[in-house]
């Protein structure tokens, strides 16, 4: 699909992480968490909208095998 002068196009985006860390969701699941925020920055006439993001997935770490 084309971008179209004013109209509003989606567009999707997917990583990865690498084998030994992790990241936590947006939101976090607590206050003491870093929220992860993906950050995009236009170089031309396009305006970047609304971030939206995937639920996340529970898991535990070794350092905190009573948090998830």
């Amino acid at each position: 699909m084309t971008a179209v002068q004013g109209k509003r196009r989606p567009s999707h985006s997917r990583s990865g992480v690498a084998s030994g860390y992790h990241i936590n969701s947006n939101p976090a699941k607590s206050e003491f968490l870093i929220p992860t925020v993906l950050k995009v920055e236009a170089t031309t006439d396009i305006v970047i909208g609304k971030t939206t993001y995937p639920d996340g997935q529970d898991m535990s770490l070794p350092s905190l095998p009573t948090k998830s």
